[in-house]
């Protein structure tokens, strides 16, 4: 990334190989996504905004996931009436 400081260049390869991930674009996208998620409180399952909870859960009205906060993002805990991928 053009514009950083080597100890921040640094930083940036050791968190793409941290992620498992192949190129810092890929980071970067990942990265702004998650950011996103947890500045707008877009559902992650569906991408409608949600009401602000009172407390770490809330549920989706669009689609009427149940989500929880974890480390500050926002997680899928059940979609309702659909299967969560790989599980």
């Amino acid at each position: 990334m053009e514009g950083l400081d080597p100890d921040l260049e640094h930083m940036v390869e050791e968190l793409r190989q941290a992620m498992g991930l192949a190129s810092r674009e890929e980071m970067l996208r990942v990265l702004i996504r998650q950011a996103y998620y947890r500045h707008q409180l877009v559902c992650p399952a569906c991408g409608h905004a949600f009401e602000p909870p009172e407390g770490e859960r809330a549920q989706c009205l669009s689609c009427f996931s149940l989500l929880r906060i974890v480390q500050g993002y926002w997680v899928v805990l059940e979609r309702r009436g659909l299967p969560l991928e790989g599980g």
